[in-house]
């Protein structure tokens, strides 16, 4: 790991968590190990994955929302990019065109704007803000701008923008079972069957919205205002997945794109891009996974403990 990285991991005060020495070297020895490039299926350090993504427009870091690990190693990422000339739009999947407010704050670097999003993000739903504060930590340092996830215009002319996208680049039946398959297995198996199709179809729309969100921010000269710097996408790894997720409408768009898909070891859900290895990314970063309960008890109480016909 080069010097201005473990610079970053030194003195970084990340909210509440002093990010210390340990987190530098943590961040060096995981990725010696265990960074894998998808072309070769041989395992990398981050200056060579940093070489092979620096000149893509759209670099997308998939996540497990609350893994800590993910979002130090998204820091990471972002740093070593400004490192080798970049100054990229970060578009975040938790913030919607309602939050274009906060996002102006920031990106006219009102003092109290990191607050305001705090605030925000505690009362969203999302994991603690604190898990992400690296991330902000980073474009704070560096002055990059953030922006929504969502395509720009009304309801009515985003719900037009991802209907467009849908038709532009559909799913094969492959792709389509498998994202079926995938969403079933997320949810421990336990949703009605009736509801898979229609779930898919949200996640779809969803992924159509962020690569027109991204598309829209390089074509406005967002990316210019930036230092020409591109775009990073910040999602979970089901939406940054390379062969149905958001790359798959960017390349409809004529976009490229790279995806880096950040893992847990002895994971292997397929919504997040943990078993389908060859078509989820381009490069794997798997770390550990943080202690959790476990997620499907909530989802046996909603559905009975089965899924049914309908």
């Amino acid at each position: 790991m080069s010097q201005f990285l473990a610079f970053v991991f030194f003195v970084g005060l990340f909210g509440s968590h002093t990010v210390t020495v340990d987190a530098a070297t943590s961040i060096q020895r995981t990725a010696d190990r265990d960074v894998i490039d998808q072309q070769s299926g041989a395992p990398l350090d981050m200056r060579r994955m940093m070489d092979a993504i620096t000149r893509v427009p759209v670099v997308l870091i998939g996540e497990i929302h609350d893994n800590a690990a993910h979002h130090l190693r998204q820091a990471a990422i972002i740093d070593a990019l400004v490192a080798n000339g970049r100054k990229p739009v970060i578009v975040f999947e938790m913030f919607r065109a309602s939050e274009a407010s906060l996002i102006e704050a920031w990106n006219a670097g009102a003092p109290d704007a990191r607050d305001q999003i705090g605030t925000w993000w505690e009362a969203s739903g999302w994991p603690a803000f604190a898990l992400y504060e690296p991330i902000f930590t980073i474009a704070a340092r560096h002055g990059l701008k953030i922006a929504h996830s969502e395509a720009r215009g009304d309801a009515a002319a985003r719900k037009q923008t991802g209907d467009d996208l849908l038709s532009r680049a559909p799913l094969t039946d492959a792709q389509t079972t498998a994202l079926l398959a995938g969403l079933k297995t997320s949810h421990c198996d336990l949703l009605p069957e009736a509801m898979l199709p229609r779930m898919a179809r949200a996640q779809r729309r969803r992924d159509a919205l962020l690569a027109a969100s991204v598309a829209q921010r390089l074509d406005s000269g967002d990316g210019e205002e930036n230092g020409d710097g591109g775009v990073v996408v910040i999602a979970g790894s089901g939406h940054t997945r390379a062969d149905r997720g958001i790359p798959h409408y960017l390349r409809a768009l004529g976009i490229a794109s790279v995806s880096i898909q950040l893992t847990e070891e002895g994971s292997s859900s397929v919504l997040e891009g943990r078993g389908e290895r060859p078509d989820v990314g381009r490069f794997i970063w798997t770390t550990p996974a943080p202690e959790r309960d476990d997620p499907c008890v909530e989802l046996r109480k909603m559905f009975g403990g089965g899924a049914k016909a309908e």
